[in-house]
């Protein structure tokens, strides 16, 4: 849950900050949001193949669609951002 909601607090932080994606990439967000719905799929997850009596419960499907779309609000944010800017230390910078 912190790897899908917490990102999105520092890359605005970051975003605000730089005015770019400086400190992310759009693959980050790609890769969070993927995981993310990985983790929550229905009878189909690590969680609940290995627990389904704790975790096959209307409360884990809830949590995991609000983590769903922090994660996608995110991606969706960092891909609002103006491209990263070269720098001396990154003169081409990653998507």
């Amino acid at each position: 849950m912190l790897i899908a909601t917490a990102p999105g607090i520092l890359w605005r932080e970051r975003g605000t900050q730089f005015n770019s994606r400086r400190g992310t990439s759009k693959a980050l967000a790609l890769i969070i949001l993927g995981g993310t719905i990985n983790t929550f799929l229905p009878n189909a997850n690590m969680w609940v193949l290995s627990m389904p009596n704790v975790f096959n419960t209307a409360v884990f499907y809830l949590t995991g669609i609000v983590c769903v779309a922090i994660a996608a609000w995110n991606c969706y944010y960092v891909f609002r951002l103006p491209e990263k800017v070269p720098t001396e230390d990154m003169p081409n910078p990653v998507w």
